[in-house]
């Protein structure tokens, strides 16, 4: 069997997110518009970045929180 590969590949001057979310065989990846803020505390890092597809999103441990894109399943419901 041939190994899988990309048919595009990703841009170099781009920042990315990668986030695994179920383990170390399933995860996410997001390309950064903008970083925001980076601050490590006694408890956890925090991030916050613009995201092309979702906005301003927080990251917590690396982790995604909310983002822009679906804060309104938090206020609306």
């Amino acid at each position: 069997m041939k190994p899988f590969s990309f048919t595009r590949k990703l841009p170099k001057k781009s920042e990315w997110i990668l986030e695994f979310t179920q383990g170390p065989h399933s995860a996410h990846l997001f390309q950064v518009k903008k970083r925001i803020a980076h601050q490590k505390t006694k408890f956890q890092t925090v991030d916050i970045v613009e995201l092309f597809q979702y906005g301003k999103t927080l990251f917590l441990d690396e982790r995604l929180q909310v983002a822009e894109a679906d804060e309104f399943l938090y206020h609306e419901s």
